[in-house]
């Protein structure tokens, strides 16, 4: 599905290193969160714990990357672009 959306979207060296990035990303965040499920109790395996902390450092974390990625000054320092909707859901596909 990726490679059929990729094909009509031109892009640049910019806005694919940035659609990498956005994608490395995600995708560490989102194993860091599949951690909470890990258990050596397989009875609670399937539970999600409670752990306020674990969900506010998500949050943060996944709004730091979207500054990464959106504040003009770490545009500059990063060498990102603003991606568009399209962009993203390539990222997170």
């Amino acid at each position: 599905y990726v490679v059929t959306v990729c094909q009509n979207v031109p892009f640049d060296l910019e806005t694919t290193t940035t659609v990498a990035f956005a994608t490395i990303s995600c995708a560490l965040l989102y194993q860091a969160w599949s951690w909470l499920y890990v258990s050596n109790d397989r009875a609670n395996a399937k539970r999600a714990p409670i752990n306020k902390t674990m969900y506010m450092m998500m949050v943060l974390s996944y709004l730091l990357v979207a500054v990464a990625i959106y504040a003009p000054p770490l545009q500059m320092v990063l060498k990102t672009v603003s991606l568009n909707v399209e962009q993203w859901l390539i990222a997170l596909a």
